[in-house]
């Protein structure tokens, strides 16, 4: 029947919740509500929405009420359960977690803590700032002096005189959670789901290791202009932040990168246990790739909780990124100004991940608790159980077994003239052999302006492809040919087998240069405008609703735009197809979505659709296209269910 996942979600679309309420409330993203309410509808054979809500299991009544009721004789054994199962207040009712329900009946699943939703008050579905009569609430504890703005400054200033400047509430409760500002013009749903999501994680790391940092304030810009202002404020000094920063007690993001919250939270426990010792006058105590890749996995550790990404795929990502990393651990520096990329990161989580292997999960924290009283050295020997001087050695035997050998293999683009291509980016592909072309297969890729490139494979069987730019989009050239050079046919194209060396020499031979055969095969240079406007039930525009246009037919969406103040959008889209048009409120996480579950909205006006209910796109604009939706979907409780 249904998972545990799949019923936490349909109670709360009983509760009357859309499905971005229901993605805010579970501290899950919007597209996975809608993946598990696709499946909840394929199970009961369910054709509607409201079909959905009204459903009722005949066991439900006694067999699930049985799960709720002895919950008090199992909280000692279940204690990390218990302490995540926050109370949920919603509207101001109070709702009781049912996730320490499931957690207790279904012991093998993974924790899933609900992120705490904002209040009644601090909730909207406009997409400005919030105005000046409005207050923007934030969370206890209050800022400690040394965290506070500079004496003078507007508490929450702006990047614009247009932009109102909202100002801290009183505190919400007694409980440690970070205070939270906001910087320059950012949507008020945005701040709503950032206070969500921060609050979830301060959340999740109490219940899994008994830590909450006090004191600790977060400052969200809306753009790289907006940090500055508010490194200088908090700081006294403008400091680069980039997407995020931890400094002292301070985590700075900008709010188009929400994402590096947890990993933020998980530097700022390594300060607060080792009693501020993880950084020392401006260097890092101890190893550095310690201290990333701890957050790093720490992070993956609450994303696989959130069922935003799962254990296993983290673990996959951080061993093919890892894989292009060729330095051994211990040359990986020290200092704040170490260059830390994506690959460099992952190794240091698995090397990270590596000790707490050997040391037990709590060994995580440990040694952030032994540091605060003890040497580096002495903290990882404790914590973990292997002396430092053996990390190295050992983690090089481990990394060997489960990381692959990248190789170089080098070659040369050719034009009918027999000259390397040049003043045209050519990409190289490499897809493993059979998996031509699939999507998330593609194992490595290089970008060649002057004819040379240079892929980094492991050991294995390839065959490469070659895209070059269309306007607007990509366009397949074709693929590697052998002793020819070059075919069209994925089915023709030539193995590269790599083995234990690099590879060089190879010739891709184009028979016409890259703009007539992207003129040719491109389906995106010619486009059309397709404009209307967005309204609900009651007929009324909408704005901040995100459209977006899919062709399934190549599997890509070829544009998306959000609504207007006036509810009107105007998609550019390719001729000659027909495009799913997906619809969706801007109130998730990211600024965007999957479209909705079909039957929730529909296209009307002098359009043509197929019998799918696609849009269907000829050589000329079209104009008048009214998309309606069927429910009153919000951001907000005030405004009605979906």
């Amino acid at each position: 029947m249904l998972t545990p996942a799949e019923w936490r979600v349909l109670e709360e679309l009983r509760a009357g919740g859309t499905y971005v309420e229901v993605a805010v409330r579970l501290g899950i993203q919007v597209g996975t509500v809608k993946f598990h309410v696709r499946n909840i509808r394929q199970k009961l054979h369910l054709e509607t929405r409201e079909q959905l809500v009204a459903w009722r299991d005949e066991r439900e009544t006694g067999e699930r009420r049985g799960v709720f009721a002895p919950l008090a004789l199992f909280t000692s054994y279940f204690q990390p359960a218990v302490a995540a199962a926050a109370i949920v207040v919603v509207g101001g009712a109070v709702v009781a977690a049912g996730v320490l329900a499931y957690a207790i009946a279904n012991g093998g699943e993974p924790l899933e803590v609900p992120a705490i939703p904002a209040t009644h008050e601090e909730r909207s579905d406009t997409a400005d700032s919030p105005s000046s009569a409005t207050q923007t609430p934030t969370a206890t504890p209050v800022p400690t002096a040394s965290r506070t703005p500079t004496p003078g400054a507007s508490p929450v200033p702006t990047t614009s005189p247009d932009a109102p400047s909202p100002t801290p509430s009183p505190p919400a409760s007694s409980e440690e959670v970070p205070a939270i500002h906001f910087w320059g013009a950012i949507p008020e749903s945005r701040q709503v789901a950032i206070r969500a999501r921060t609050a979830g994680i301060v959340e999740f790391f109490d219940a899994r290791y008994g830590v909450r940092v006090p004191d600790l304030v977060v400052h969200v810009g809306a753009d790289d202009a907006a940090l500055e202002e508010a490194t200088e404020n908090a700081v006294g000094a403008s400091i680069s932040v980039y997407q995020a920063r931890y400094v002292d007690g301070l985590l700075f993001v900008r709010m188009d990168a929400p994402e590096y919250i947890e990993h933020l939270y998980f530097q700022a426990i390594q300060d607060h246990l080792s009693q501020g010792r993880v950084r020392l006058q401006g260097r890092v105590h101890g190893p550095a790739w310690l201290h990333q890749g701890t957050a790093v996995y720490a992070s993956q550790l609450y994303r696989h909780a959130r069922g935003e990404r799962s254990l296993d795929e983290a673990m996959d990502s951080n061993r093919r990124e890892a894989s292009y990393v060729s330095v051994p651990l211990g040359q990986i520096g020290n200092g704040p100004d170490t260059p830390w990329g994506d690959v460099r990161r992952s190794l240091a989580a698995l090397a990270a991940i590596w000790l707490v292997e050997q040391g037990g999960k709590d060994s995580l924290v440990d040694y952030y608790r032994q540091l605060g009283s003890r040497g580096w050295r002495e903290a990882i020997k404790v914590a973990f159980g292997i002396p430092y001087s053996e990390v190295h050695s050992a983690f090089a035997a481990h990394r060997a077994d489960t990381v692959a050998v990248r190789r170089d293999v080098s070659g040369v683009v050719l034009g009918p003239d027999e000259e390397p291509v040049e003043d045209w980016r050519v990409d190289i592909e490499a897809y493993p052999e059979g998996a031509q072309h699939t999507p998330g297969f593609r194992e490595d890729s290089a970008q060649s302006y002057h004819g040379d490139f240079t892929l980094q494979l492991p050991d294995g069987a390839y065959v490469l492809l070659l895209e070059a730019i269309c306007p607007g989009d990509w366009g397949d050239l074709g693929w590697y040919g052998g002793e020819s050079g070059f075919t069209t046919s994925n089915a023709d194209a030539t193995r590269v087998v790599v083995e234990g060396e690099r590879i060089d020499g190879l010739v891709i031979r184009l028979p016409s240069l890259p703009d007539e055969e992207t003129r040719a095969r491109c389906s995106n240079v010619l486009r059309v405008a397709v404009s209307g406007v967005v309204v609900g039930p009651d007929g009324q525009p909408r704005p901040n609703v995100y459209l977006s246009g899919y062709d399934p037919v190549i599997a890509m969406w070829a544009d998306n735009t959000f609504s207007a103040a006036d509810g009107s959008f105007t998609l550019s889209l390719p001729t000659e197809g027909a495009y799913r048009i997906g619809v969706d409120l801007a109130c998730d996480l990211e600024g965007g979505s999957t479209p909705m579950e079909g039957g929730e909205h529909v296209i009307e006006g002098d359009v043509q659709l197929d019998a799918d209910g696609l849009l269907v796109v000829g050589g000329d604009d079209i104009g008048g296209v009214v998309i309606r939706l069927r429910h009153a979907f919000s951001c907000g409780p005030d405004e009605g269910a979906g």
